[in-house]
């Protein structure tokens, strides 16, 4: 007979596996000079499409002084280049550089490795059934 989890077993399990594949990419992270929040912040720099840094500083509830010394470290590493607004020119924009692609290319393959592992077990109605929960879920806790 199988076993039933319990709503915390399921999480201590989806975490562990989740922590499996993130461990992995972060070690890829490492070999290039990054930390996983650095990676983080790469990833929320292509979400929002080439913020400024006071955009960004909002979107990361972080300082603009914090911001700069994050953007500055990643620009010196590669990842980031600024851009002179031509609005306004005491603003610069954020871009990826090829290598930052690299890496949130890396991350989204990383989710899509863990959801494809999840959606293999599932039938198709199953998996459409729990993007819709997790969804509602998701809603409710971020309104």
């Amino acid at each position: 007979m199988r076993r039933t989890y319990t709503l915390v077993e399921i999480i201590e399990i989806l975490t562990r596996l989740i922590g499996d594949y993130e461990e992995e990419m972060f070690a890829q992270f490492k070999k290039v000079g990054l930390t996983a929040k650095q990676a983080n912040y790469l990833e929320a720099i292509k979400a929002l499409g080439n913020p400024n840094q006071v955009e960004l500083a909002a979107a990361l509830g972080l300082s603009k002084p914090s911001i700069t010394a994050i953007i500055d470290k990643l620009s010196t590493l590669g990842f980031v280049k600024k851009t002179q607004s031509d609005e306004d020119r005491r603003s610069f924009h954020l871009h990826l550089t090829e290598k930052g692609e690299r890496i949130t290319r890396m991350h989204d393959q990383t989710h899509r490795k863990i959801a494809d592992t999840i959606a293999k077990n599932l039938s198709k109605e199953d998996e459409r059934q729990l993007v819709e929960v997790l969804n509602n879920v998701i809603r409710k806790m971020n309104p």
